[in-house]
């Protein structure tokens, strides 16, 4: 039986680049974009968003993306990226094999067909 779990799926910002000897350190903002999304983990441990069935990107992997964006673009202010932050997972006790089959299905007829 699959461990179920709930999360906000946020928004990563560049709100500012601070630059100190050279340095660039980039200032984030983020915003939820959606609460309480259920997610689950693979046979191989893998964070599964249960809605699409694609793995979120982590805060730390949403950082690096803006961190290169903002290196090879020059200016990266206003770059933004959806991430999960896997440190405010909660269990999800109440989450069936179910729901997430009626989440897949409501998720395929809005935006497949």
């Amino acid at each position: 039986m699959s461990k179920y779990y709930r999360g906000n799926i946020e928004r990563m910002t560049v709100e500012r680049i601070k630059i100190y000897n050279g340095v660039r350190t980039l200032v984030t903002g983020s915003t939820v974009i959606r609460k309480d999304a259920i997610f689950y983990k693979n046979r191989f441990g893998v964070l599964i968003n249960a809605e699409n069935g694609e793995a979120p990107i982590r805060k730390e992997e949403a950082y690096d993306y803006l961190t290169h964006i903002t290196e090879n673009a020059g200016n990266g202010i206003g770059e933004a990226c959806q991430f999960v932050d896997t440190t405010k997972l909660t269990p999800a006790e109440d989450v069936t094999k179910e729901d997430v089959k009626q989440l897949r299905k409501a998720y395929k007829e809005k935006h497949i067909n």
